[in-house]
């Protein structure tokens, strides 16, 4: 058995809290408490209206700088809206322009077509007139010669029989009926001449255009120089891709010869395949422009590409051009690096020889280093030969007696062009023929020097 223990005595709450009094410091500590609970409340409220006046200072601000973007904005989109209208307008304009000049263009053609017509028809119209009435005109002359010199008349046709009689040969005497049938066929000339009048105008027509696509180093090429007396057209095609956009476009009209030198400014981006380009560029002028003489020029060197890679394109080029029909190479093998007064241009002498071959490809000149100069000075049309000639040909058919008996032709030998750097001589080789000397200087206005005593 448990023992039992002793019960203590139960107290009240009453006198549980009459018997556990409050102490100074707990009451202090409320007293704190209650202070900070206070100041907090405060502290919080400040803080909030704070909050609210910044938001309040900011998002009016932001507003403001949102309201002046959006009228910036506003004008730029309408400084724009007129720069594209200008912009519209220009161009407007300009395809009026071209078209004006397009229209042009083709006035000028049907006028210059219509005076060559007109000049051709001229030509043909005074032709058949003209032999007559030349030698009625120097008959004129001799007869209103003749009475105020008498005396070297007579001098003349004494020394013109006694010639007649020395150097006169039976082929050169012709018959009555031979006479005629040639008057006949100098006053009816053959009826063939406004053909071959009308065909030489086209072909001159159709050498007169010539077009010049070109990059910068073309730039100094001058067509007055180059091909003087034609009509030459020149387009600046920095790269291959312009030059194949300009043909496309179908801008160049009708030419008879288009010279194509672009593709060295495409050397510098590997992206293109430069024999591609410049092979695309040549076979469309020549689907394009059929009749046109098609003439590519090789590319130049440059310091910042290997020459071997050059010379591999330009190969690779003329191998291919070669089977496309009307298409010539211009090769310029003789421009080195020497001729580069930068990385990329040629200078002056570099381009006289750019120019070279070119302009003999174009004219179908064949290129000389050193040409002879009396061979040269036999083929140009006013040489001294031709003169000569001339000379003879107006001295056989209207030189004759004054009262018209003597109506043979003198076949003057001996009247021979005296090739001078100074002056046009014509020498005379006789002695006996200073009379004849005489009439010609007198009568046809010739240089006449007297060879012997």
């Amino acid at each position: 058995m448990r023992p039992e223990q002793p019960q203590l005595p139960s107290l009240t709450p009453a006198q549980e809290h009459v018997g556990t009094p409050a102490s100074p410091k707990i009451k202090a500590l409320r007293d704190n408490i209650a202070e900070l609970e206070q100041d907090f409340f405060l502290f919080k409220e400040e803080t909030n209206n704070n909050l609210h006046q910044l938001l309040n200072l900011t998002s009016h601000h932001s507003v403001q700088q949102l309201q002046q973007l959006c009228s910036a904005v506003r004008h730029l989109e309408e400084d724009n809206q007129e720069l594209r209208q200008e912009l519209r307008r220009v161009r407007e304009e300009l395809t009026r322009r071209e078209q004006h000049g397009h229209t042009l263009e083709r006035l000028l053609e049907e006028t210059r077509t219509q005076l060559h017509t007109i000049q051709q028809q001229q030509c043909v119209s005074t032709q058949p007139h003209s032999s007559p009435t030349t030698t009625t005109q120097h008959q004129r002359c001799v007869s209103s010669q003749t009475p105020s010199t008498s005396t070297n008349s007579a001098q003349q046709q004494q020394c013109v029989s006694t010639q007649s009689q020395s150097s006169f040969t039976p082929a050169t005497r012709q018959s009555p009926q031979a006479h005629q049938n040639l008057s006949s066929t100098q006053i009816h000339p053959p009826t063939t001449t406004s053909s071959s009048f009308t065909s030489n105008g086209r072909e001159q027509e159709r050498k007169d255009n010539i077009v010049i696509l070109c990059d910068s180093n073309g730039h100094h090429l001058d067509p007055r120089r180059l091909f003087p007396g034609r009509s030459v057209k020149k387009f600046w095609c920095p790269t291959s891709h312009s030059a194949l956009r300009l043909l496309q476009e179908g801008a160049l009209g009708a030419p008879s010869h288009i010279i194509i030198h672009t593709g060295t400014n495409d050397l510098s981006t590997r992206r293109v395949d430069v024999t591609k380009a410049l092979t695309n560029v040549v076979r469309t002028a020549s689907r394009i422009y059929p009749r046109a003489k098609v003439i590519i020029s090789s590319l130049l060197p440059r310091r910042d590409v290997p020459q071997r890679i050059i010379n591999n394109i330009n190969v690779e080029i003329a191998n291919i051009c070669a089977s496309i029909p009307n298409v010539h190479i211009a090769n310029h093998q003789q421009i080195t690096h020497q001729h580069l007064y930068d990385h990329i241009h040629i200078h002056r002498e570099g381009m006289r020889l750019f120019a070279k071959p070119i302009k003999a490809l174009t004219l179908n000149s064949p290129q000389k280093t050193h040409p002879d100069r009396e061979e040269r000075a036999g083929q140009l049309p006013g040489s001294y030969a031709a003169v000569a000639a001339r000379r003879d040909r107006r001295v056989n058919k209207h030189l004759c007696g004054s009262s018209g008996v003597i109506r043979a032709r003198l076949n003057i030998l001996f009247v021979s062009a005296c090739l001078s750097r100074s002056t046009r001589r014509f020498v005379t080789l006789g002695k006996e023929k200073r009379c004849l000397c005489l009439w010609i200087n007198r009568n046809l206005g010739m240089r006449v020097r007297r060879s012997g005593t």
